[in-house]
């Protein structure tokens, strides 16, 4: 329950930034982190379509960060950016199907939807 309030409170805050950039409005991406509680662990951003904000939330603080997406294109640019930035390993982006989350249970402590386009079953939220 605690790893679901934290998901939809980044998801909010998401929503906010979206909406401030659109407005542009200069704001943190860091703000999912903090609005989420979450202290350090695991951090799953679906999508990769922006690698320098996954390097930027490895470098928050005691996190591991992996970017998800289905596209091998985006998961190809996000590993060079993240290599040329030295966080990889902190930082680390692959390829994955849109359905199943590769994640034992409740190992992942906080999941940020960047790319909505990337869908998977909401039971997959919980079960990570």
């Amino acid at each position: 329950m605690k790893i679901a309030k934290s998901i939809i409170t980044a998801l909010a805050c998401l929503a906010v930034l979206s909406v401030a950039a659109s407005a542009k409005a200069e704001v943190s991406h860091r703000d999912p982190l903090t609005a989420s509680g979450v202290k350090g662990g695991l951090v799953v951003c679906i999508g990769c379509d922006d690698p320098r904000l996954l390097v930027e939330f490895g470098r928050a603080g005691p996190y591991l960060v992996q970017g998800l997406d289905t596209d091998t294109r985006k998961v190809e640019a996000a590993k060079k950016f993240i290599q040329s930035e030295g966080v990889y390993g902190k930082v680390a982006a692959d390829l994955f199907g849109g359905k199943n989350l590769p994640y034992v249970d409740n190992l992942v402590n906080l999941l940020v939807v960047l790319n909505p386009r990337c869908a998977f079953p909401s039971d997959e939220v919980d079960r990570i």
